[in-house]
């Protein structure tokens, strides 16, 4: 069965200020955010991180969606 919670929206991100083996730290605006990385697909070239519904209410990046 298909959960809404896991589609994915794409958020505009300013900068990756650091990563680990296993998360990034998005910079949104005046916002630092850790996600990660087996949740979310990046598109570098684009500053577009795909993330999926229930990450993005976890971490209050509703404003944020393209």
């Amino acid at each position: 069965m298909n959960d809404d919670r896991d589609e994915k929206f794409e958020i505009v991100y300013e900068k990756i200020e650091h990563h680990t083996e296993k998360a990034w730290l998005f910079i949104f605006g005046d916002k630092k955010v850790w996600l990660p990385m087996s949740q979310c697909d990046l598109d570098n070239g684009n500053k577009i991180v795909h993330v999926p519904t229930w990450l993005i209410e976890e971490k209050h990046l509703e404003s944020y969606i393209v």
